[in-house]
């Protein structure tokens, strides 16, 4: 009887076990958190976002703790990437414009369509799409487009991909409002990029679109049939994402200047220093500001 078998037998004798127990220890778990020495779009952008506590971890030169996640929100993180996985690759691949990787031979073809099939190694590519990353100048602060289309324009398309729960997208009439700022930034960090590839980006105006993680609902733009698909089309705001570019500015200008930003805590009892990693170090009066 080959290994694997033998062993699966053993364990299983030691003690019985249900499938939930199995799935709770196997999807529970910490996982790492991004690093901080690259300011994301995703981080600015967020309510408890502090410039001082990147300086620190530079100056203590620590990194981010890992973070634990619990079964249930690994499953919706899990189906969440699936799903917007299956969008990418399978129902708009046609459409995608980005960089292509081969999971088998490794290969990466970048900015193009879904590349034929044809391997350098054996047998057929299974060619995945990747998100297509730009970089805002001067700021630094990095953006990763959740996909790019074609949508017979003269320009493609940014689409911010968002996947939702039934009860919220039954009720969806317009794009949230956190949804709709972030793509707006999006806009600009393609924009001020330096990026060899923006020039073929409409820079003035993206899309974001819902996905539901159940049946749908009846969809106008869609025939009347029903589709777990909403889409909204978003414009361009420079002035509205300005404090998002100067949240990254912040963190830039620290640390060519070596200087620490000041808190935006007043006390090791608010709700944000809690949560933070660094908070002894923040107000032990070692640093300033």
């Amino acid at each position: 009887m080959v290994k694997f078998i033998q062993d699966a037998m053993a364990d299983s004798s030691k003690s019985k076990r249900d499938i939930i127990s199995v799935l709770v220890k196997t999807m529970g778990r910490y996982s790492p958190e991004r690093s901080h020495e690259v300011v994301h779009a995703s981080d600015v952008t967020k309510s408890d976002f502090c410039a001082r506590q990147y300086i620190l971890f530079d100056l203590l030169k620590i990194q981010r703790p890992d973070r634990y996640i619990a079964p249930g929100l690994r499953a919706t993180f899990d189906v969440g990437n699936a799903t917007a996985d299956l969008v990418r690759n399978e129902w708009a691949a046609e459409h995608a414009i980005g960089n292509w990787e081969c999971t088998s031979c490794k290969q990466v073809k970048a900015w193009q369509s879904k590349p034929k099939p044809g391997c350098a190694g054996m047998g057929n590519c299974n060619w995945r799409y990747e998100e297509v990353k730009f970089v805002h100048q001067p700021s630094g602060m990095s953006g990763s487009i959740d996909l790019i289309m074609a949508l017979g324009m003269t320009k493609v398309t940014l689409i911010e991909l968002k996947i939702m729960k039934v009860e919220d997208f039954d009720k969806l009439i317009a794009p949230l409002g956190e949804h709709k700022a972030r793509t707006r930034l999006y806009l600009r960090i393609v924009a001020e990029s330096d990026s060899p590839f923006k020039q073929w980006v409409d820079v003035e105006h993206a899309k974001i679109l819902y996905v539901s993680r159940g049946f749908g609902k009846k969809n106008l733009d869609g025939g009347g049939q029903i589709l777990p698909f909403k889409e909204f089309d978003v414009m361009r705001d420079d002035e509205s994402v300005q404090p998002y570019i100067d949240r990254a500015q912040s963190v830039a200008t620290a640390r060519a200047t070596g200087t620490i930003p000041i808190k935006t805590c007043e006390s090791l009892n608010c709700s944000k220093a809690k949560a933070c990693p660094v908070r002894a170090d923040c107000f032990s009066g070692a640093y300033s500001g």
